[in-house]
């Protein structure tokens, strides 16, 4: 009798606690849903593929003149020499403080944040947001990237080298030196699992530009190969995969397939593409209405069959696609 009575105590001890939890949880939803109401009027939205943009949590920053990023599943913001991060609620969940105030170059990969100083030569590397890296740079940086395993590649110049390329861990330790000879690249990215490295050349004979991009396999003596060459035609970004180059200039489509050196266009029916990001399964591509001067993000499959499209009346400033769409307007 007394066990049956202890185990009626426990059962309702149980069930009250259940109902507390019950409650606990309602009042958390419905703090969620006063800060997403809370948050209107922004320049960061963060959706997945398959909801609208009608389902998406707005955040709100505090000031216009903000660099705003996409950082995994969050908001990072760079102000007045200070990086935070923001939950997609609008919740401030880290900073940091340079010891100077300037206009950084900064790129994110996966958990890493790479941060730019032109100023003083200086690369810091976050990872899962502790600085694992402050590198000065003997020379003037020029173009900076990272990878998702934290390598850092720096086209720079220095006294007597007018343009060299420099591939480094995360710690910073120098791993590939590469002495170029033009000065204008565009760009410089490492390859998602690190072997290949990215330099983007643009020669300007006459009034068409002729994009180059040059691969560099950094797991056979650095041998350099020119992979994709595009003439009469202006390459507006371009990204680099662990296969595969993909271009976009204001109506096409370009891939380079590093093992098989084959090379495919495809022709949009959007014109006035800007910029170009890269899920696992396809692409994702920002084109602009000149009649209403809107902005839409449209995505791909791999077969480059559209698979959504969304439109914005604001510009949109900055955009990811890696699993879900992230995107930043102003």
């Amino acid at each position: 009798e007394k066990k049956k009575r202890e185990k009626k105590i426990k059962e309702k001890s149980n069930g009250e606690k259940a109902k507390v939890f019950r409650y606990v949880l309602l009042i958390l939803i419905a703090i969620l849903l006063i800060v997403g109401s809370k948050y209107r009027h922004i320049i960061g939205i963060t959706f997945m593929k398959e909801i609208t943009e009608d389902d998406a949590i707005i955040i709100e920053t505090t000031t216009s003149d903000n660099k705003v990023y996409a950082y995994q599943n969050e908001l990072l913001v760079y102000s007045k020499g200070k990086l935070e991060t923001y939950s997609r609620y609008g919740k401030k969940t880290w900073e940091y403080t340079f010891e100077e105030t300037f206009i950084p170059e900064i790129t994110t990969k996966g958990k890493y944040i790479q941060v730019v100083n032109k100023n003083n030569g200086y690369i810091y590397v976050f990872e899962n947001k502790y600085e694992s890296c402050r590198k000065k740079i003997d020379g003037t940086i020029k173009r900076a990237s990272i990878n998702e395993k934290g390598q850092s590649i720096i086209h720079y110049s220095k006294e007597g080298i007018k343009s060299n390329v420099g591939v480094y861990d995360k710690k910073g330790n120098e791993k590939y030196s590469i002495t170029l000879t033009t000065e204008n690249v565009a760009k410089v990215d490492v390859s998602p699992n690190g072997r290949y490295a990215m330099i983007y050349e643009v020669e300007t004979k006459g009034i068409s530009p002729n994009s180059l991009v040059k691969v560099v396999d950094l797991n056979n003596d650095d041998k350099v190969t020119t992979s994709l060459e595009v003439s009469n035609d202006t390459i507006y970004d371009i990204k680099l995969t662990n296969s595969k180059i993909i271009a976009i200039s204001s109506d096409t489509v370009y891939t380079y397939d590093i093992n098989s050196s084959s090379k495919r266009e495809f022709k949009t029916d959007d014109k006035n593409i800007s910029n170009i990001a890269i899920d696992k399964s396809g692409i994702a591509y920002v084109c602009k209405e000149i009649s209403d001067e809107s902005n839409t993000i449209v995505m791909l499959n791999s077969k480059y069959e559209e698979i959504g499209k969304h439109k914005y009346e604001e510009n949109v400033k900055y955009f990811t696609y890696y699993n879900s769409l992230a995107v930043v307007t102003y």
